[in-house]
């Protein structure tokens, strides 16, 4: 509204006035956005650039993860073989005891 009353009593005076003082208020509001612009194109540079920073942190992230699975499969793998290793023992010793040769004749 204020933009309204201010047009028309510029052009009140003159209509090549009116036509100049439009000019100059369009000039000045190119300025104020181009200026607003600049800073919203900051703004976003700056966000893109702690966005890439926390991709490439959870990247690492990912990786040591990846890394501590891989060690942990390797754990399990080798507990399944001492596990399976003591079974066959158990099953050895199981089917020695009553087979064992009797010494006492």
């Amino acid at each position: 509204m204020r933009f309204v009353d201010e047009m028309v009593e510029y052009c009140t005076a003159s209509t090549l006035d009116c036509l100049h003082e439009q000019l100059s208020l369009a000039r000045e509001a190119l300025v104020s956005n181009e200026e607003k612009l600049d800073k919203i194109r900051q703004e976003a540079e700056e966000e893109h650039v702690k966005m890439v920073l926390k991709v490439q942190e959870l990247e690492v992230k990912l990786q040591e993860s990846e890394h501590k699975v891989q060690s942990l499969r390797q754990v399990q793998a080798s507990w399944g073989k001492t596990l399976a290793s003591f079974a066959a023992l158990f099953v050895f010793a199981v089917w020695c005891v009553p087979n064992y040769p009797n010494q006492a004749n």
